[in-house]
Formats: structure tokens, C-alpha cells, sequence
């Protein structure tokens, strides 16, 4: 279809005067041919006149009139031959105006409904943005195509990531489209793609084949399998199929592979500024009376700087760019679980915390119900009722967005109250009675009564849901939200401790007593290196005398290496611990072998570190020299330490004799120094300890109880943690911050805290605070080596969720039987498949790769898999000359930008419009203007980012009231935009190809190269004259 019409003329002309009179490169005047020709033509008839006045003496007057006549005749022909006679062609090009439509069908408009559900309309049945537009477009009432078409063809465009090329134009008396067909051209349909350009009676017997499958939907999987199936797509013969539907249709199908792609593409997001400057682009030669955008105005792609790009180019090409938004400008109500934190791995018989990160969007201030439900080891979250279920409640606190935190207490030794858990996630007595006794037959008839029936989880991997009921206001399809399946591994592990000091001091002696006792309780094992006496075994630890060690472990040995060592060495392996506690110990007596052991235990097994600084030796690292035998152990150290035999900065000499207090500047997120498990309070139990009262004020400066000297330090290093601070002013660092007493530092797997001084002091107002301390802290330090795992030869990192379509990265860090990395030159493979699969054919193979990230290496491979399909997947990298394996899970998902923010933006929708004051000019009725101001007035929306970039077109903000109306509008008041639209027609004359006449003839024949030989009329007819003026002339004897 064309919206120009054009129509062809000729006329006479004579070519010679339409070209130049060019006198040695001067271009002169057209006319001088004439001037000229005429003066040769009087002077060749002079001549003729003079001669046969000369002839008339010899013959009579009236034969030399006719001979004379026949040499005029002669010449006048051959000037008018000069002049070149000819018919012109021209080509009069009638151009119509034309306005321009552009929507957006990307998913945000034919997937969101803005529309609240209710009991009477559930989520799937309310309109979404396509169905509101193509109900406007639809509309009789409204006719807004109709009125377009009044005045103006209609050319159509669609956009999503960027602008679809192919158009479709409407003109007046053509055909309308019903509303299905409107909504496959908008849905991108491709069997509607396929059919186009065949007769009514083609596209009939085409949907009728068995390929065409006309009940499935035209997907890009359903044009794939129809464009493979071959001449089955055709329908036969006896059906009457044209021959001009059928080249039509092979047409369509050579060209659906492309167009799937491109589909492909217009579905990945929306750039709106880049796809209307295209249309602004491609039509700026084509008399556009106006473009019409219909969007959300949500664009995933392009530049801010694209908008008044736009707006410049609209505006010099003299098209006005009229906004509709479609959508309403509300925030969207949704609930998120963001995510749910878990620990690895918890004791059966101790309590562990769950917490659920929420986000309210919409919900600031409100308070919603949440539930967690517990499973027990055995049962399928997606099958089973869960076994227990606790409530809780979460409050959406302001923010951007409202968020929310719940916390989850299991506590296995909660008798009251809420945290209380019904007996069946427990063990029995007799249970744990028999496994104590290790006999079969001894289990108990009973269950034992009171304080000794002890209450363990059973062991075993529990699984947990968090789920949220769905706001009332919330479009959201099910009655609740859930979160994704978490689990804990319930598991007897007692903690493996080094005590490492260099003389019995009395946190030394409280702490193995409180750790002897964690031992026979099966909650610890304890093994002790006591320095100044302790190393010959004769002082009696408590300890099984292999533990009692004698020199600094030496050794760091993993899988079948560590088990083929002497047992009598076993204890002298670093990787037999989880956590070292350090008192004040003789660094002196350590090789630098053994401090390189202890870096690589940290570093990469994860291990713990508490070092508890003193008097005695610490000053060793603080004065050994640069690069010397410390320079390990001052690399572990999360502080640089000062000499404790000189004075604080400034030289001040303290008081020592006043209890001081803490501070806790990082103690937010620090579970062990919660002393008093029954406060909610992170801190509780200081405040009690230092002032004897539950929570402090303003007027607490002097402490009852407390700390009264600590060990000195020069700074704290870089990505340490400050958790707490000696409140004592004359003890300040040189900047003026409080000096630092408890100091935490990941390095980089494990941990290393650092204690300026004893904690024994504790005990005066509690034990159960100083145990609780020291039990906590020991765990905290040892997190790490929890968190690796069951395999201790690696670690193997990788992200949780993917996208289908995407590379999944991954990186494993391997180590050998000696704790070293693996060499680059082992070959790594790793292997992925389906969790619930296990068919071979779906384990593929990953090659991993050396990865050098630094000057040393450090045993890192990684490796890249391509995931196409959504589901669970198993990762499995086996660690080569080992039975052990790093394994991991990952959950790939359909991931769209387009829904992960669906609500309009008016700011773009109204900034890329157009001034109104462009299309009043052309409006004759004052009517239709009125109602224009009345439909833009008041829709002026405000610049929400002061930082974007402006231009010297940009208006004020919408606050100052000054800045001009634009051409935006909804579809409620979109009505009047074909009123806006005038037409206007031009018209062209193209010059066409110019026909001789002076060489018109007969065809004599033919020429040995089939050229045809013409002899043309007035070469006849000069000849015929000068033949017969010759003869004339020869009978009258004439000369």
C-alpha cells in the first residue's frame, strides 16, 4: 500500500533551449541559440533572395520565386532540426501528509495489570495495558483511528528493546482490523506473520492444515517446528491453493527464521527515547503531521540524553511528538522474600537463629504475619505438611524499599513461651539415654521426668519455608508468598580447640576448665600447649595425654594424608583444629615454617585465631624488626601492636587501679557478645556487668564493675572490625578514637580476633557470662571451618541462581593432601545435570581452567557452562587423586528485567512530548484548542532527579508553575489528538525522459548486428527538396 499517488504528462518542447550556451566554460542564456540561429537563417535566405534575383534575368520570375522557396524550405528545416523537437515526460507526484503511531509491546504491556484484584475478578482475569489500549483503539465512540484516517493515512510502528522496522499503513476505505488481529500484531503473533499477504481464501486452507496446529498459540518454538516441517505446511493441490498464495507463503516461511530472531530481540526490554528517534529518523522526509506514542514510558535500555536528542530532532523537523502513558502512575504493592539466613550446620541440643529479609514495596509502616514451617529430616517440603509451624510478625520500616527483618528462635532448650517446640522434633530421653550408654539393651522403658530429660533435635538435614500472606492490595496470583527451601544440617560436631599459652594466667586456667567441661559433655575436644612448664606433660591438664602437646602443631595434612600420620603426631596437625586461643603466647619459640603453616590453616582451611594479647610476650611482634621472623605473624595480627613497656601517646601513664567500660561501636551483628540469651538486646549482659543494671543512660559514665587495663596499640589495619573500645579517655590513639580492646578480621576465609586484655573479671558478676562469652567467641572464630563443608581439599564458589540463556561461572580453589594448592598443570573437570535426573546423558561436562588472579598461586581453576533450560541443577567438581568432590546446587530461573520494575514513568513519557504550543497555530476551531489546554493542563510532571542531565530546552520544574504544557496525555484523555492533526498535500514534478521527434522514420532493415537501419522523415524530405530544386534548375539550364 502507498499513500502517494502519482500521474505522467508530456508536452512539446524544444531541447536545444533547455540546455546552457556554454562559450569556453562560460555558461551564457538559453536564448542566445535563437539570437544566433535566427542570424544564420535571415543570412542563409539573403543569400538565397540575392542569388535568384541574379537567376530571374535568365528564366521567368515566378520559377526563380519557387527555387528560391525550395532552398527557405530546406534551410527552415534544418534549423528546426537545430532546435531538437522533442516530447517531454513529467511525472506529477501527488505526497500525502501521513501520521505516525508507535506502541510499545514490550512485557510490561502485555503482562502487567495495574487493575487491584478482588473475590469477584481474580489476577487472571483483569486487563492488562494491552487490553486497556486495545480496547481505546477499539472503541467506536472514541474512533480515534478512524478520525486519523479522516484526514491522514496512519503508518504503524511497534517497539520493545529497540524499533521494529516493519510498518503497516491504514488508509481511508480500506479495510479495518477487528480487534483479534490488533491483538496478534501487538502480541508479535507469528502465525498472523505468516499468513500475511495471502488471500482470505489462502489464509483459510492454510489454518486448516494438520502443521499449522491452529489451537496452539504462534510462539517462537511453534514457528521454529513449522518452518522444519517441510511441504506438509502447503496445502495441497486438490484444496485450490493459488499459485500467488503459495509464493507467498514460501516467501514468509524463508524469511520466519530471521523474523524470530528479531522478535527475539524486541522481547529482551524497552528502550522507548532510541526507538521513537528512529521513527523520527526514518519518516523526517515524509510530511508527518504528528507521532503518536502509546507506552508505560518504562524503558531497561538507552540513555537519559536520548530524550532531548528527540526532542531537538522532533522539533527541527517540525513533527510534534504526542505522549500517551498507558498504566496508572500508583506504587505497586509487593511483597519479597529477599532472602531467609540460615547457618550450615548447629548442634542438636543449641539454639540457632533463622532470619527472614522481607521487602514491604508499598507497605511502609504496615504489619504483616509470618510464617515459618519447619520440616524434619526425611520429609519433602514440596509433598509433606510441615511438622511444626512458628508465627511471627514483620514490620516494613521506611525506606527505599520499606523492608522488614523477622527472626526465627529454634531453641531446643526453650521449656515456655513461644520459642517452645513440641516434642516430636526431638529425640526421646530413652534415645539419648541409649546413645550415651552406647548399649543397645539399655534402653529405657520410660522417659525420664524433669531436668534430666534433655531435649536434642533429631540429627539429620532439616528443611525450612518462610511464607507471607499476599497483601490485599497486591496484584499476586497465589494466596501467599513462599520462599525458596533452606536447610540446616543438624549434626553432633563438637568444636576442636587449641589452647596455646605461654604461662597458666587466669583466663587460661578458667577457659580450659569451662572447655574440659564442653568436653565431657561431648561438645568440645581440647587439646593444650602450655609453654612455660606444660611441654614435658608432667602438670595435669585434664587432657588425654597424646593432647598435651609440646611443641606448636608442625604439620597441616588433609584426607587420606592425614590419616596415614603416626597418632601419636595426630595432634601435632593443625587441621585437626577449628579454633587456636592464643594467651599471651612465647611467639619467639615458633619457626617461621610453623607461622607460614598457621597463615596457610587460615587462609585457606578456614581455621579460627583468638589472640589474647599480655604483658609477657606480645611486645615481641610489636618491636621485631621489619621483615624479619615476625613478619608473618604481624601480617595476622588485625591490629599493629605497641610496646606495652612504654607509655601511651603523648606519654601518658594511666590509672590502672579505676574499672573502666566498653564500648561497642560494631556490635550489631555480633552474636557472641550477647551475654544474657533471655534479653532480646544484642548487648545484654554488659550493661548489668559494668553499671549493674539492665540497660545504661545518659548519667552511667562511671562503671561499677569493668576492665582495668588492656594492651596497647598503635592503629587498626585496614578491613579490621572495631567491636569494641575502651571507654577510658587518657587511653585514646593518637586521632583521638577510643582505643580499641576487641578487634575481628577475616583473612580471607578464616577469622582472627584480636582481645586487648583478660575477660576473667566476667566472672565477678556472672560465670555464666564469661562461659557464654568465651563459648560464643570460639565459635564465632571457628565459623569458617563450619561453613566449608564436608570436604576440607577446596572450596568451590559459584553464584545460587542463573538465567536460562546464560554462562554459569564457577571457581574452585583446590588443595592437596600437604595443604597446598594444586599444581596448574592438573586437569580439572567438573560436571552438571539435573538434581533429578540420572540419566548419563544429562551430566555435561565442565573444563576448568588455571585461573592466575595474583604473582602466587593459589590452586584456583574456573570454568564456564552454558544453561538453556530452567530447573535444579548438581554441580560436582571431583578433586583429582582424591575421593573427595566440592559440590554445590544452583537453581536456574526465567529472569525478565521487564517484570522486575513495572511501574510507569510518566518522567520520560513527559519530557519526550512535545510543547502544545507546536500544534495550536494549525487548529482553526478555538473549540478544539480549549479542550486541548484543558486535556494537558495540570499534567505536568516534576523532574524527580535533580542530578539528570539538562539542556538549554529544558523547562522548569512543574513546582514553579511556569513551565509550558506539553503534548501528553492518557488514554482517557488521548480522544482529542486526532483534532491536533491537519492534512496537507504536495505536489512534485519530476522531469522524465525526452523522445526526439526530428529523427522519426522507417526501418529500412536490419544491420549485421540486428541493429535496425532508420531513414528518418526529414532527412527525406530535405533531400526530396534539393532533388527537386537540382532538377528544376537543370531543365531551366540554370547553372
Amino acid at each position: 500500500m502507498n499513500d502517494n499517488q502519482t500521474a505522467t504528462q508530456t508536452e512539446f518542447v524544444f531541447r536545444r533551449l533547455s540546455e546552457g550556451f556554454n562559450v569556453f566554460g562560460l555558461e551564457l542564456p538559453s536564448w542566445l541559440w535563437v539570437f544566433f540561429l535566427v542570424i544564420v537563417l535571415v543570412a542563409g535566405i539573403a543569400y538565397v533572395v540575392v542569388m535568384y534575383i541574379k537567376d530571374s534575368r535568365s528564366v521567368h520570375w515566378a520559377w526563380a520565386i519557387l527555387l528560391g522557396g525550395l532552398r527557405c524550405t530546406v534551410y527552415g528545416l534544418l534549423a528546426i532540426v537545430f532546435l531538437l523537437p522533442s516530447c517531454q515526460t513529467w511525472e506529477r507526484a501527488e505526497k500525502r501528509s501521513r501520521v505516525v503511531l508507535i506502541f510499545d509491546v514490550s512485557e510490561s504491556m502485555t503482562k502487567v495489570t495495574d487493575d487491584i484484584p478482588s473475590a469477584g475478578k481474580p489476577v487472571d482475569k483483569l486487563e492488562t495495558r494491552l487490553d486497556k489500549l486495545l480496547r481505546f483503539l477499539s472503541d467506536e465512540q472514541v474512533a480515534f483511528l478512524s478520525k486519523l484516517m479522516e484526514k491522514n493515512p496512519v503508518v504503524v510502528y511497534r517497539f520493545g528493546s529497540r524499533l521494529d522496522e516493519e510498518t503497516q499503513l491504514f488508509i481511508r476505505g480500506e479495510p479495518k482490523w477487528t480487534n483479534a488481529e490488533w491483538q496478534s500484531w501487538m502480541k508479535l503473533d507469528f502465525k498472523f506473520w505468516a499468513l500475511q499477504g495471502l488471500s482470505e481464501d489462502g489464509k483459510r486452507l492454510v489454518q486448516d492444515t494438520p502443521a499449522f496446529e491452529a489451537d496452539k498459540p504462534g510462539s517462537g518454538e511453534w514457528a521454529i517446528q513449522w518452518v522444519r516441517k517441510g511441504d506438509e505446511i502447503y496445502p495441497g493441490p486438490e484444496t485450490g491453493f493459488s499459485a500467488d498464495d503459495r509464493k507467498k507463503l514460501e516467501e514468509n516461511r524463508s524469511k520466519l527464521d530471521k523474523r524470530v530472531e528479531v522478535v527475539r530481540q524486541l522481547l529482551q526490554g524497552t528502550n522507548v527515547g532510541d526507538s521513537v528517534l528512529g521513527v523520527v529518523n526514518r519518516e523526517a522526509n515524509n510530511m508527518v503531521q504528528g507521532i503518536v506514542v502509546f507506552s508505560d514510558g518504562r524503558s531497561t535500555h538507552g540513555a537519559e540524553s536520548t530524550l532531548a536528542e528527540l526532542r531537538l530532532r522532533a522539533r527541527r523537523e517540525n513533527i510534534p511528538v504526542f505522549s500517551v502513558i498507558v498504566g496508572e502512575d500508583r506504587l505497586p504493592i509487593s511483597i519479597q522474600i529477599v532472602d531467609v539466613q540460615t547457618p550450615e550446620q548447629a548442634p542438636p541440643n543449641e539454639k540457632f537463629v533463622i532470619r527472614a529479609e522481607i521487602d514491604g514495596i508499598g507497605l511502609p509502616g504496615k504489619k504483616k504475619p509470618v510464617y515459618l514451617d519447619i520440616f524434619q529430616p526425611g520429609d519433602d517440603p514440596k509433598k509433606a505438611k510441615p511438622i511444626h509451624t512458628i508465627e511471627g510478625e514483620v514490620t516494613f520500616q521506611p525506606g527505599e524499599p520499606p523492608h522488614g527483618q523477622v527472626e526465627f528462635n529454634i531453641d531446643p532448650t526453650a521449656t515456655e513461651g513461644k520459642d517452645r517446640l513440641p516434642q516430636e522434633l526431638f529425640k526421646s530421653a530413652a534415645t539419648i539415654a541409649k546413645e550415651k550408654a552406647g548399649d543397645e539393651k539399655d534402653k529405657p522403658k520410660e522417659e525420664p521426668k524433669g531436668p534430666a530429660n534433655v531435649r536434642e533435635l533429631i540429627e539429620g538435614e532439616w528443611k525450612f519455608t518462610v511464607r507471607v500472606p499476599k497483601d490485599d492490595g497486591e496484584a499476586f496470583l497465589d494466596k501467599e508468598h513462599k520462599s525458596d527451601i533452606v536447610a540446616v544440617q543438624i549434626v553432633k560436631k563438637p568444636i576442636r580447640v587449641l589452647l596455646f599459652a605461654g604461662g597458666p594466667t587466669r583466663d587460661f586456667q578458667f577457659v580450659r576448665t569451662m572447655l574440659v567441661r564442653e568436653k565431657d559433655q561431648k561438645r568440645a575436644e581440647l587439646s593444650i600447649f602450655l609453654q612455660n612448664e606444660g611441654r614435658d606433660g608432667r602438670d595435669v591438664q585434664d587432657v588425654e595425654p597424646e593432647r598435651r602437646l609440646n611443641r606448636f602443631p608442625t604439620t597441616l595434612l588433609l584426607g587420606d594424608a592425614a590419616a596415614k600420620v603416626d597418632p601419636k603426631e595426630k595432634y601435632y596437625n593443625l587441621d585437626q583444629y577449628d579454633v587456636i586461643i592464643a594467651f599471651d603466647p612465647d611467639w619467639s619459640e615458633l619457626l617461621p615454617e610453623q607461622f607460614n603453616l598457621l597463615k596457610t590453616w587460615i587462609e585457606n582451611q578456614a581455621g579460627g585465631l583468638i589472640i589474647v594479647a599480655g604483658p609477657v610476650h606480645t611486645y615481641q611482634v610489636a618491636s621485631a624488626e621489619e621483615g624479619g621472623k615476625f613478619k608473618v605473624l604481624q601480617e595476622l595480627f588485625p591490629v599493629i601492636p605497641g610496646d606495652s613497656r612504654l607509655p601511651l601517646a603523648g606519654g601518658v601513664r594511666r590509672n590502672t587501679k579505676k574499672p573502666w567500660y566498653l564500648n561497642f561501636p560494631g556490635a550489631k551483628d555480633q552474636e557472641f557478645l550477647k551475654l544474657d540469651d533471655d534479653k532480646a538486646h544484642p548487648l545484654a549482659g554488659w550493661d548489668e556487668f559494668f553499671f549493674r543494671k539492665e540497660r545504661r543512660d545518659e548519667r552511667d559514665t562511671e562503671a561499677k564493675n569493668g576492665f582495668y587495663d588492656f594492651y596497647p596499640v598503635q592503629s587498626v589495619k585496614k578491613g579490621a572490625d572495631v567491636v569494641a573500645t575502651f571507654a577510658d579517655p587518657q587511653a585514646r590513639l593518637q586521632d583521638g578514637s577510643e582505643h580499641p580492646f576487641l578487634v575481628t578480621m577475616d583473612y580471607p576465609k578464616g577469622k582472627i580476633i584480636y582481645l586487648g586484655g583478660e575477660m576473667y573479671r566476667l566472672r565477678s558478676r556472672k560465670i555464666e557470662y564469661y562461659e557464654r562469652f568465651w563459648v560464643k567467641l570460639a565459635r564465632y572464630a571457628s565459623a569458617g571451618t563450619r561453613v566449608r563443608g564436608s570436604s576440607k581439599r577446596g572450596v568451590l564458589v559459584m553464584g545460587k541462581q542463573f538465567t536460562a540463556g546464560n554462562f554459569v561461572r564457577l571457581e574452585a580453589q583446590m588443595f592437596g593432601p600437604d595443604s597446598n594448592p594444586l599444581p596448574e598443570t592438573v586437569e580439572v573437570k567438573g560436571f552438571i545435570s539435573p538434581t533429578n535426573s540420572s540419566d548419563p546423558k544429562d551430566r555435561k561436562e565442565i573444563k576448568l581452567s588455571p585461573k592466575r588472579s595474583s604473582v602466587t598461586w593459589g590452586g584456583w581453576f574456573q570454568g564456564r557452562h552454558l544453561v538453556e533450560n530452567p530447573g535444579e541443577y548438581q554441580i560436582e567438581v571431583p578433586i583429582p587423586n582424591s575421593p573427595d568432590a566440592l559440590r554445590g546446587k544452583i537453581i536456574v530461573k526465567e529472569s525478565n528485567p521487564e517484570l522486575d520494575m513495572i511501574r510507569p514513568d510518566p518522567l520520560t513519557m513527559y519530557h519526550m512530548a512535545s510543547d502544545m504550543e507546536e500544534v495550536v497555530p494549525r487548529i482553526t476551531d478555538k473549540a478544539v484548542v480549549e479542550r486541548l489546554r484543558k486535556a494537558v493542563e495540570g499534567r505536568r510532571v516534576r523532574r524527580d532527579n535533580p542530578m539528570a542531565e539538562k539542556t538549554d530546552e529544558d523547562e522548569p520544574t512543574a513546582a514553579s508553575g511556569t513551565d509550558k504544557p506539553r503534548l501528553f496525555f492518557d488514554l482517557k484523555t488521548a480522544g482529542i489528538i486526532p483534532e491536533c492533526m491537519v492534512s496537507a498535500i504536495k505536489e512534485e514534478n519530476n522531469k522524465g525522459k525526452a523522445e526526439d521527434l526530428w529523427d522519426k522514420g522507417f526501418v529500412l532493415g536490419y544491420d549485421h548486428r540486428n541493429v535496425p537501419v532508420r531513414i528518418p522523415f526529414v532527412l527525406l524530405a530535405i533531400v526530396g527538396l534539393l532533388s527537386m530544386e537540382w532538377l528544376i534548375r537543370k531543365l531551366l539550364r540554370l547553372a
